[in-house]
Formats: C-alpha cells, sequence, structure tokens
C-alpha cells in the first residue's frame, strides 16, 4: 500500500529534482539517438569531395538532360573518435515524371580514415576497401559487419556464381508479378543488374540474412542496401515506410524491408508501385541473367525490360506472376547452366 503521507520537505526536494530529472532525460535520449545510426549528410567538406570524386570514377555519363544535383556523401556510421566513417556517395538524378523507364541514382558505399594527411576512402569493390577494413578498429565494426564485408572482398578471378543464396523479396509461398524484366540502375544502362517487382501485400522482405545500410532518407522513403555474407549484396528503391533498423545491424532472412511504393527521395522516375530490385557482387553492379532468385532462373532479353524467369520446364514473361518458394535453397550451377 501506498503511504500518501509525505513529509513537506520531501515534496520541495521532489519539485527541485524535477529539472534535474527532466535533463537527465533529455541526455539520455540524446545519447540513445547518437547510438541508432542513422544517415546524414556530411559537414565535412574534404570528406565530401573524396567520396565525390570516388563515385565520379564510377558513375557513366549523365543519364538525365542538363547538369546534375551535386553528390550527396552521407555518413552512416562513425567511430567514437570520429576518425573512422562507413559511408555513402550517391548521384540525385531530377525528379522526372512522364518518362517509361526506372530511373534510380547510382549510389555506393564507402570506408574511409581520417590521417594527418587528410581521407583515406575506398568505394565498396575497390582493392583499397579491404587494407581499410582489416585496419578499422575492432571495437568498431560488428563481427556480423565485417563477416559481410570480408565476404565482399575483390578475387583474382571475380566469377559470380549463379545460384546466389537469395530468395525473392517477399513471403515464401506467395505470388508477386515481374513488372520490369532485367534492366539496368537506370533503364538501358549495363549491366541488367536489376528487376522490377510487384504485388500481394507490399510487404518487401530480406531474401536472405544481411547488414543493413539506408541513404537518401527522405519522407519515409531511401535506398536500402542489404550486404549478405556469400560475396552478394542487394539494393532497394521506390520503397516506403521503410524499417526503422539502425545502420550497420544484420537482420534476418524475411526481416521487413519497407512497402512498394513511388518514392524518389534522390530523384529519378518510377513507372508505379514497385520495388527495385538490384544486384551485386563483389561491389560491382552483376547482371541478374542466368542468376536464381528464390527458385526461378532469371534470363535477360535483348533489349531493358525484356525477359524471362524459367523454373521447371516452365517460363514466366514480363508482367507474369511468380511464386516465392524455397528461399536461397536454389540448385548450384550445372555445366548447362554457366554462361
Amino acid at each position: 500500500m501506498v503511504d500518501h503521507a509525505v513529509p513537506v520537505q520531501n515534496e520541495k526536494e521532489s519539485v527541485m529534482m524535477k529539472p534535474a530529472i527532466s535533463c537527465l532525460s533529455v541526455l539520455l535520449i540524446c545519447l540513445g539517438a547518437a547510438s541508432v545510426h542513422a544517415a546524414h549528410e556530411t559537414q565535412d567538406p574534404a570528406l565530401r569531395q573524396r567520396a565525390a570524386d570516388a563515385l565520379a570514377r564510377l558513375a557513366p555519363l549523365p543519364l538525365a538532360k542538363g547538369s546534375l544535383p551535386q553528390p550527396l556523401v552521407e555518413i552512416n556510421r562513425e567511430s567514437a573518435d570520429r576518425r573512422w566513417v562507413i559511408g555513402s556517395a550517391t548521384q540525385p538524378l531530377p525528379t522526372m515524371t512522364g518518362v517509361d523507364a526506372d530511373q534510380v541514382p547510382l549510389s555506393r558505399l564507402f570506408l574511409a580514415r581520417q590521417t594527418d594527411q587528410g581521407w583515406q576512402l575506398a568505394l565498396e569493390g575497390e582493392d583499397s576497401f579491404a587494407a581499410l577494413l582489416e585496419a578499422a578498429p575492432d571495437d568498431w565494426l560488428s563481427a556480423d559487419e565485417r563477416r559481410a564485408w570480408r565476404s565482399q572482398t575483390v578475387r583474382a578471378k571475380r566469377l559470380a556464381p549463379d545460384a546466389t543464396g537469395l530468395g525473392l523479396p517477399w513471403q515464401e509461398g506467395a505470388a508477386w508479378s515481374m513488372t520490369g524484366g532485367p534492366h539496368g540502375y537506370s533503364g538501358e544502362s549495363q549491366p541488367y543488374d536489376s528487376i522490377d517487382f510487384a504485388g500481394g501485400d507490399g510487404r518487401v522482405l530480406a531474401p536472405q540474412a544481411g547488414v543493413i545500410y539506408k541513404s537518401c532518407l527522405r519522407n519515409g522513403s531511401g535506398l536500402v542496401k542489404l550486404v549478405h555474407d556469400n560475396g552478394y549484396s542487394s539494393t532497394y528503391y521506390h520503397m516506403i515506410n521503410l524499417n526503422t533498423v539502425a545502420d550497420g545491424q544484420r537482420v534476418a532472412k524475411g526481416a521487413y524491408l519497407g512497402k512498394t511504393g513511388n518514392g524518389l527521395p534522390c530523384g529519378g522516375s518510377t513507372t508505379g508501385p514497385h520495388v527495385h530490385f538490384s544486384l551485386i557482387h563483389q561491389g560491382k553492379a552483376e547482371p541478374v541473367n542466368r542468376k536464381w532468385l528464390g527458385g526461378w532462373q532469371f534470363f535477360s532479353g535483348s533489349r531493358a525490360y525484356q525477359g524471362y524467369a524459367a523454373r521447371d520446364g516452365g517460363r514466366v514473361n514480363v508482367g507474369g506472376r511468380l511464386t516465392h518458394y524455397r528461399g536461397g535453397g536454389d540448385p548450384a550451377p550445372t555445366a548447362s547452366r554457366r554462361r
């Protein structure tokens, strides 16, 4: 039973403590917010320039008429002394309407270290990324992050297996439509590393476990990347209502990522609510041709957005429905399936 006969002196002490408790609460909230890693634009001009220069070496010719916006350079994770950074460099596009293509901004993650001579920076897929990874502080990156990123190390012979180990980005047993066959991250761009999907309950799910990073967050939308631990990464655009998992955390297979939508947080275009799914292997855009995803083998057409998916002797063309099953348990490539 609570005793309501509280001495007046204690009441005064309680009143005096309220501001202190309030300040402490704000401090704890701030500390908590700092520990929940989310991408934010860097204010360091030297880091911004190094990342922008690295992205420029990777980017093809401009995909839109006129001048493009300045590259967006964000920090996704940083060490306590702020000398180590995992970040992202993104080339925003103008928001385009009436375009019969799926325009998606080019984006890559990077690892950077600040030295007395300035920033050392490497994009994922570059040889120097692995060296920076091994030099990073032990207490900064988690074991999950290190394992995932080490699998992305570029080998002497970069051969991506057709059996990706990935499912399709929705619930197993459910059927979604392939609204756009294999195409580039921006329509006709090569390689054809992307496929568009829509349907079902619209819930986009992780096709395999991976470490998550988000970039270009705007109005509940953004670019989402999962770094898997088998050399593959997968990226997602146009989603809305994204999850709130902190950058650098591992999400399980089947974890909620977001919902299909028309999100254009860094510009581009969309032809209707869907998810733009892209495949990366060891930091490089990887053609989806002949790749196995969720029990289906995908084949490119002669033009972007064409092609089909095959399974057990059957074939589904663009616009048809694909039932997701068996997750990453696809058969290993045989001689007849290799390139």
